[in-house]
């Protein structure tokens, strides 16, 4: 889903002082560090999500601006975040001393879908973390970078993106990406950018060229760093997330001016702009007028796999995505996954279970390999609809503080327990019933006597 604010509107510095998860909470003090940290890494994923299939949890936990945000939102509930990077070290009290990277974990997900980038920080404490729970990451670039509306906007005007993508990406690479001359284990999807097609097209197919520009940036990138492949032979997969849609920000784009050569098999929802990218990666110079510096033709076939947000239930995903999908020859060889998922409207618990259970069979030989449930907690800093998702609610005991965050007006902000959300109390019940979880137990609230406390 689109962003409700721009990402990292200030270029400020985000640090962890103190070396203190959390305060006042011992018990939670020994789960705070990176996990998995010291001695030698592995060379390699522990395992490959395209064969073991995608079991993910989308996430994105912002601390709360104000306690009464739980309850009522208000316009400074959506405004003065400095960064929503969550995989930054200043938010180490949440994935890790809270123990949501357990949880996502106990509900028998292998993988996390992050969203905010910010590639000032690193990620090797997160991904170190992610790692020793058996989870795999995908992260993905900031749409600051593409339209940020206090910084750089390379899909405006010509979006030519290659440059800036390029620099932003080559920081990820040195700050935390990267183990030595490799990948870090635990990155194996990274994300282009999150539904593109809201770029629109200001004349230059911008949310195409942006796309293949940027695509080329990142390889660009990578090769300035000297990047290996991983000692099996392979590198991190790339995806763009595309939305469920038709329109590429409400225009018309069903036609051959926009690489549609039938009107009627290729212009299915969040299809139509995996046809499209594909044709322009295949001739970029031909389709949006760019010239890569890249190889993008090999890199694509070796490396891409499509991805889309939706939020139809199981039945719908067959009908409108996966059978039209599979009818197109070209993409036969390109798996693809639901980058957010929740199906609405919300289903029994009962029907959710078998929503899940469709979804998560083993990919085999077929493309689809699954889904990022969106997503793990409320998000309090968005309004309306948007405060439907969320697996987790936010109690009002507060168990710890987040790291601080240079330049804010304060030195730390809350870390809240957790709880089911009202509006989907048994969600996380029945993901860890399909998924073959344990369950999330790290960081709840209990209500004893109208008190919560951390159990």
């Amino acid at each position: 889903m689109q962003a409700s604010f721009q990402h990292m509107t200030r270029r400020l510095n985000v640090v962890l002082q103190g070396g203190v998860c959390l305060l006042g909470i011992s018990m939670w003090l020994s789960g705070c560090g990176g996990g998995g940290g010291g001695g030698n890494k592995p060379t390699a994923p522990a395992f490959d999500l395209v064969k073991t299939g995608l079991r993910s949890i989308s996430y994105g936990p912002m601390y709360l601006q104000a306690q009464s945000c739980i309850d009522t939102y208000a316009g400074a509930c959506g405004t003065g975040f400095l960064t929503d990077d969550l995989a930054a070290p200043w938010a180490q009290p949440i994935w890790g001393g809270r123990g949501d990277l357990a949880n996502i974990a106990g509900l028998g997900a292998n993988a996390v879908r992050l969203y905010g980038n910010d590639p000032r920080f690193s990620k090797t404490a997160f991904l170190d973390e992610a790692a020793s729970h058996g989870l795999q990451v995908i992260d993905g670039m900031s749409s600051y970078w593409y339209n940020g509306a206090a910084g750089p906007e390379c899909a405006k005007g010509e979006a030519e993106c290659h440059d800036t993508i390029r620099d932003a990406y080559g920081k990820n690479l040195a700050n935390g990406f990267m183990e030595g001359d490799r990948y870090h284990h635990a990155m194996t999807i990274f994300n282009v950018m999150n539904e593109p097609d809201f770029l629109g097209d200001e004349g230059h197919f911008n949310y195409l060229k942006a796309m293949v520009s940027a695509f080329d940036g990142i390889l660009s990138a990578e090769k300035a760093a000297g990047v290996k492949a991983w000692s099996d032979g392979t590198l991190p997969r790339l995806t763009i997330t595309w939305s469920f849609a038709k329109t590429a920000l409400q225009k018309d784009v069903c036609n051959e001016k926009y690489f549609i050569k039938n009107t009627t098999s290729e212009c299915g929802p969040g299809t139509i702009f995996m046809v499209q990218f594909y044709r322009v990666v295949m001739d970029p110079v031909g389709t949006v007028g760019y010239t890569p510096q890249n190889d993008l033709q090999s890199a694509f076939k070796s490396r891409w796999i499509n991805a889309v947000n939706l939020f139809v239930n199981a039945e719908q995903i067959e009908l409108q995505l996966l059978k039209p999908y599979r009818g197109l020859d070209f993409l036969k060889d390109f798996r693809l996954f639901c980058g957010e998922w929740h199906p609405e409207p919300q289903p029994s618990v009962k029907q959710l279970e078998i929503e899940m259970a469709a979804l998560a069979k083993p990919p085999g030989d077929r493309p689809f390999i699954g889904v990022s449930y969106f997503q793990y907690q409320v998000a309090y800093q968005k309004s309306g609809p948007e405060r439907a998702f969320g697996m987790f609610a936010l109690g009002a005991q507060i168990i710890g503080q987040t790291g601080y965050i240079l330049g804010d007006a304060i030195k730390s902000h809350p870390v809240n327990c957790l709880k089911p959300s009202s509006a989907t109390p048994d969600t996380h019940s029945s993901i860890t019933q399909v998924w073959n979880g344990t369950g999330a137990k790290s960081g709840m609230c209990q209500t004893d006597a109208g008190a919560e406390v951390v159990v």
